[in-house]
């Protein structure tokens, strides 16, 4: 019987890492399936919505205080894309701060 010899070789790849702010929950306009989705800082600022999974509709929505009541002041006010980085900008609803 021969040995067969295996490549130590490591195959590498990389996950993008980003915390996650909060945990929605939803339930679909059309269907009535249940959504929970996760949201980090980024997307908390420009999430406009979910699409079901189970009937592919969209859903348009939007956050307000009561979905992230510890975070809502920095999010609202704080834009992560800002010119210096802690941002400063209009956040959600349009309000400047």
């Amino acid at each position: 019987m021969t040995a067969r010899r295996f490549s130590s070789r490591r195959v590498g790849f990389e996950l993008a890492r980003e915390l996650l702010l909060a945990e929605v929950a939803r339930r679909c306009r059309e269907c009535g399936e249940p959504a929970r989705l996760g949201l980090t800082r980024a997307e908390a600022h420009v999430y406009q919505g979910f699409e079901c999974e189970r009937c592919e509709s969209w859903n348009k929505d939007e956050l307000a205080e009561p979905d992230i009541p510890e975070w809502w002041e920095e999010v609202r006010r704080d834009p992560p894309d800002s010119a210096n980085g802690r941002g400063g900008g209009a956040g959600l609803g349009g309000e400047d701060s």
